[in-house]
This record gives C-alpha cells, sequence and structure tokens, in this order.
C-alpha cells in the first residue's frame, strides 16, 4: 500500500476556515487554537474547508481521544458558522506581563496597574492592568484603515469586528491582516515567560505609517527608536494629538547613547521624547518610556519627504533648510 504523505494545509483554505469559525474554538470560544480534521486526516487524505475545523488545544485534545465525536464537531462548526458578527471570544489564559517589546525596545520591570504598552491620542492600542486581588487584564483598540474598530480586546475578551479579513495563531503569536500578505499586527503573549511583543503597521492619520519591527520603531523610513532598554514605567510608547511639555532625557535628533541610573534622580517623567535616530538609551523609574506628538511627527515626515525630493533631482538643493 502507498503511503501518503500530509501536505500542509492550503492558506486560503486555512483562512477561510478561520474566518467561518469566528477565529476561534467552536466549542468554548477561546481564542488561541488549532486547525483540526472533523474527519480525519488519515481518513480523508485531504485538506477541504467543509473538514477543518477551529478548536482550542484542550478541545482538541478531547476529539482526538474520542471525547468528541466527528457528528459532534460537525454540529458545533454549523452552530458557530451561524451566529452573525461582531462575535465575542474568551481567553482565560492570563498574561502577568513582566517585560513589554516594542520592536527592538525593551521594557522590563513594567507597571501593569493602569498602563499602556501603546496608546494613541485617546485611543489605548494595547494596555495591561491589574486591580489588587484580582488577574493581569489586556485591554485592546485597533482602529482598521477605514477608521472603524476591527479588534477590541476587553479585559481578555476578543471581540471580532466586521471587516476583519483574518486572524491566523501559531504558538503564542497572533496576526492580523487586512488582506491578502497585508499584515498589520503582530502581538506576541507568552504567558510562561511573562512576555509581550507588540509589532506592527500603524495608520496614525500622518503621510507616513508607525512601524513597529524586528528593527525597531520606524515613521515610514525614518529611523526613531532602537535598541533601547527601559526599567521599570507605567507606559511605553505614547503618541499625543498635542504637545505635551514634560521633563526627558533625550528630546533632540541624533545618534543618543545615554546611560542613566535613574529618571527619577533626574527628575523626568518621560524617558525619550520626540527623538530620531535614538538608540542605546538605557535608563529606568519614569512614568513613560517613549512620547511622541503628531505636530512632531508631521514635520519629520515633511523634512524627510523634502530631502527625499532634493536628493532626487526634483527640488534644487537651496530650498533645503
Amino acid at each position: 500500500m502507498t503511503h501518503q504523505i500530509r501536505t500542509d494545509i492550503p492558506r486560503t483554505i486555512a483562512r477561510a476556515v478561520r474566518q467561518k469559525c469566528k477565529f476561534c474554538c467552536v466549542v468554548c470560544g477561546h481564542w488561541i487554537y488549532e486547525l483540526d480534521h472533523i474527519k480525519e486526516w488519515a481518513e480523508v487524505h485531504e485538506h477541504t474547508e467543509d473538514n477543518l475545523i477551529c478548536l482550542c488545544p484542550n478541545h482538541h485534545s478531547k476529539k482526538t481521544k474520542n471525547l468528541i465525536s466527528a457528528a459532534q464537531a460537525k454540529r458545533y462548526l454549523e452552530k458557530r458558522a451561524s451566529e452573525s458578527l461582531p462575535f465575542t471570544a474568551s481567553d482565560t489564559q492570563l498574561i502577568e506581563p513582566d517585560t513589554v517589546a516594542l520592536g527592538t525596545n525593551v521594557i522590563d520591570g513594567f507597571h501593569a496597574n493602569s498602563g499602556d504598552v501603546f496608546r494613541f491620542g485617546n485611543s489605548s492600542y494595547l494596555s495591561v492592568k491589574k486591580y489588587p486581588g484580582e488577574a493581569y487584564r489586556i485591554d485592546c483598540r485597533i482602529i482598521d484603515n477605514i477608521g472603524k474598530p476591527s479588534l477590541v480586546i476587553e479585559e481578555n475578551e476578543m471581540v471580532i469586528g466586521t471587516h476583519m479579513w483574518d486572524i491566523e495563531q501559531k504558538g503564542c503569536k497572533l496576526t492580523f491582516r487586512y488582506g491578502p500578505g497585508d499584515i498589520f499586527m503582530e502581538i506576541e503573549l507568552n504567558a510562561s515567560k511573562n512576555y509581550i511583543n507588540l509589532q506592527g503597521n500603524f495608520d496614525i492619520g500622518l503621510t507616513n505609517h508607525i512601524a513597529i519591527n524586528g528593527r525597531g520603531i520606524y515613521l515610514g523610513k525614518i529611523v526613531l527608536l532602537k535598541f533601547n532598554h527601559i526599567h521599570s514605567c507605567r507606559d511605553g510608547l505614547i503618541i499625543n494629538q498635542h504637545p505635551e511639555n514634560h521633563r526627558c532625557l533625550a528630546n533632540n535628533h541624533g545618534n543618543y547613547t545615554s546611560v542613566v541610573s535613574s529618571c527619577t534622580a533626574m527628575r523626568c517623567d518621560v524617558g525619550i521624547m520626540n527623538t530620531i535616530n535614538g538608540f542605546n538609551n538605557k535608563f529606568s523609574e519614569c512614568r513613560t518610556a517613549i512620547m511622541y506628538d503628531i505636530p512632531t511627527l508631521n514635520r519629520l515626515s515633511k523634512e524627510h519627504d523634502h530631502i527625499v525630493k532634493v536628493q532626487a533631482g526634483m527640488l534644487p538643493s537651496e530650498l533645503v533648510r
């Protein structure tokens, strides 16, 4: 008898299944899930949308042990597929973060009592809170490229918006897409290591997007920050609509390599503010690690675009100031 090699599930089929299952376990609504065959692959030797289902690790294990039958799994899928959006999915896994990473910028000793990992204006893109005697809670509000909420997480409960194209879970990482090949955010929630890593491409209404990736934090092609290490602070990255006056350690253009033992000793409540090319800063004990404002980012973006046009010969060099 010929042994048939099992192939990967095609990406288009996997996305269609996740979408039909509302991006969560069809049994319990857990938003950490795995794709499973209703009729076992060993029996059917193919991947089809009608024979795949999203199950959390717990219910996946139960189905493997025949504690959930194929007929039951099919009924769970049909019930979930018939439910309208937005759909609420619950995650009972508790995240107790001690370390937050924004690209290559690391915050350890993160104060999660009321802190924002990333906030733009009044909208908290990702925050972690802990109330006395209770577990840590994650809140998230992502606005899509047409100005509508595409994802809302309220106290560890994820609500899927009506025009979310895809959410893919691999291990501890959640990947959010606007469309094919268009990743706009990745969140790694590692409970065993008390670690949250946020990366993404965020539209905040400027010509250039804010990009947080494996190289650092960028405004378009402008390097804002990379390889900074912050210890003990309440907020991570804050982008304000209007300028605010704060005493900070670094707030000018240039290649910064500052080593400061304590922001408190320096009477600073912000570590890095409105800085470009800021890297290898090390500091601790501040209220907000990183702060920018829209007018400054807008000015930096226009200056950069102007220089690019001059270098391309589109403007005379004497216009550069």
